[in-house]
């Protein structure tokens, strides 16, 4: 990594350097990032991080290799796993629906909480962008750790930003504590 990228890396939306740290450090195939127009900090940023983009309706299409990009699927299973979704979430996901798999998270979630324990923040890491099986999803542990590393590596910040952002919102709504 060149000694600027993490200052240029930092000025990007904190949902865009997550995908782009987790596409770096292979956690998933590719991303769609949102922008109102073409974005040519984001391209530069985009290319040093040796990613290849493809602009188109609205947004980008980022992925580790020009043959990935075209690899996205229209169906479930095949976009997840051009997310890096894993497997067994792919397949809780399917078998339940949206509106189930967030709400058996969600409870678990809750009553963890109440019953005053903890939830790792790798498993917020690692569920960025989907709906996990579990909470105790060892695969979704296991990438969550990968990029709190990555994320850490590139600025200590992003994980302060992470948990402001990301985290510290859910525990506190199921009555936790921060």
């Amino acid at each position: 990594m060149s000694d600027k990228l993490p200052e240029k890396l930092l000025k990007q939306p904190l949902p865009t350097i997550i995908d782009l740290i987790s596409l770096r450090e292979m956690l998933k195939t590719g991303a769609e990032i949102l922008r109102e127009k073409r974005d040519q900090e984001l391209e530069r940023v985009i290319a040093e991080l040796g990613l290849v983009f493809e602009w188109r309706d609205g947004k980008y299409l980022v992925a580790r290799s020009s043959m990935d990009l075209g690899s996205s699927g229209i169906d479930p299973v095949s976009r997840g796993r051009w997310f890096g979704i894993p497997e067994c979430c792919i397949q809780a996901y399917i078998k339940r629906g949206k509106e189930e798999a967030r709400k058996t998270i969600t409870l678990e979630e809750m009553r963890i909480l109440r019953e005053g324990g903890s939830i790792p923040d790798e498993f917020y890491f690692g569920s960025i962008g989907y709906v996990p099986c579990s909470i105790n999803c060892g695969a979704t542990l296991k990438r969550g750790q990968k990029l709190r590393a990555a994320l850490e590596e590139v600025s200590p910040q992003l994980i302060v930003r992470f948990r402001d952002l990301h985290i510290r919102p859910r525990i506190v709504r199921y009555g936790g504590e921060v």
